[in-house]
C-alpha cells in the first residue's frame, strides 16, 4: 500500500516524538512539489528521519579545584583517551608521593622482619604487624592515586565537544558541568513508522538514507524497533544505523529513509 509515494511527517525536534502524532496527516506529495527530490531519490515507502547520537554525556567536575587545562574548544574533535581538561594538581601529587615513599619504607620493614624471623631474630607478632602496616600503606597509596587521576579528565569515547561551561584558570567545585561531549562516531537513525510497518518491517532490514544537509545517500539497516506504539498516532519507533564508515556525519542531521515496501 506504500508503493509509488511516500510520507512526510513535520520535524519537531523537541520532543521529535511528536513526529509520530504527525503521522496521521501524512499524504502522498504532489508531483509539483520537490521534482528535483524525486529526481535524487526514490519514493516508494519514504520517512523522515533525524541522526542522533547514542552518547551525549555533560562532564561533571570529579573535584574541587582550578581548570589549568583546556586542550579541546566547542567544535573541536578529540579521540579516546585524549586529555580533555586539567586541575591544577600540585596538592595531589605531593600527597601522591608522600604515600609512595611511605609504601615503600612498609615494603622493605616487611622484608627485613621476615627474614629476621626466618633467622630466629624477630617474632611472628613484629612479621604480621609489619604486613598489616604494609597492607595499610598500600591503600592510602591506592587512594592517593585514584584522587590524581581524578586532577585529568579523559575522553571515554571519540567525539567532538558540543558546549564549554567552564575556561581556563577558573576555580569549580565537585560536581559542576565542564563541557558536553558527542560520541560522532556512534550515530544512530531515529524514525517513526506507520505500526502496521511492522508486518514486514524487521531487524536487520536494508533501507536508503537521504541526508538533506549533505545531498547525499547512504546505506543503512533497522538496528531495532520500538516496544510500543503510540495509541493516537498508530506510529512506532524505529531506531537505524549507518553501514560502514562516514565521519562526515553529524547529530541532528535530518533527512528521509527511504523503504522498499512490500505491494499490496
Amino acid at each position: 500500500m506504500f508503493n509509488q509515494q511516500y510520507l512526510r511527517f513535520p520535524i519537531f525536534r523537541k520532543p521529535f516524538a511528536a513526529m509520530a502524532l504527525a503521522g496521521l496527516l501524512a499524504m502522498p506529495c504532489s508531483a509539483s512539489a520537490g521534482n528535483s527530490d524525486a529526481k535524487k531519490r526514490p519514493s516508494s515507502g519514504e520517512i523522515l528521519v533525524q541522526v542522533i547520537a547514542r552518547e551525549q554525556v555533560t562532564v561533571a567536575s570529579p573535584m574541587d579545584g582550578k581548570v589549568i587545562q583546556i586542550p579541546f574548544r566547542e567544535g573541536d574533535k578529540f579521540r579516546k583517551g585524549a586529555l580533555l581538561l586539567g586541575f591544577d594538581s600540585v596538592t595531589e601529587q605531593g600527597r601522591y608521593d608522600r604515600a609512595t615513599a611511605v609504601l615503600n619504607l612498609a615494603e622493605k620493614n616487611s622484608d627485613i622482619q621476615l627474614k629476621l624471623y626466618q633467622m630466629g631474630s624477630s617474632s611472628t607478632m613484629e612479621v604480621s604487624t609489619a604486613k598489616a602496616e604494609l597492607g595499610k600503606a598500600r591503600a592510602e597509596a591506592s587512594i592517593e592515586l585514584e584522587a590524581l587521576k581524578k586532577c585529568q579528565v579523559i575522553a571515554p569515547f571519540s567525539g567532538g565537544v558540543s558546549e564549554m561551561h567552564v575556561q581556563r584558570f577558573q576555580t569549580v567545585k565537585k560536581g559542576d558541568p565542564l563541557m558536553r561531549i558527542v560520541n560522532t562516531g556512534n550515530l544512530e537513525i531515529q524514525m517513526f513508522v506507520p505500526s502496521k510497518w511492522l508486518k514486514w518491517l524487521k531487524k536487520g532490514q536494508l533501507f536508503k538514507v537521504w541526508i538533506d544537509e549533505l545531498d547525499r545517500q547512504y546505506d543503512a539497516e533497522v538496528r531495532a524497533t520500538g516496544v510500543s506504539i503510540d495509541a493516537v498516532s498508530q506510529s512506532v519507533s524505529i531506531f537505524g544505523r549507518f553501514r560502514g564508515n562516514n565521519p562526515e556525519l553529524l547529530p541532528g542531521m535530518s533527512g528521509h529513509a527511504i523503504f522498499d515496501a512490500p505491494k499490496p
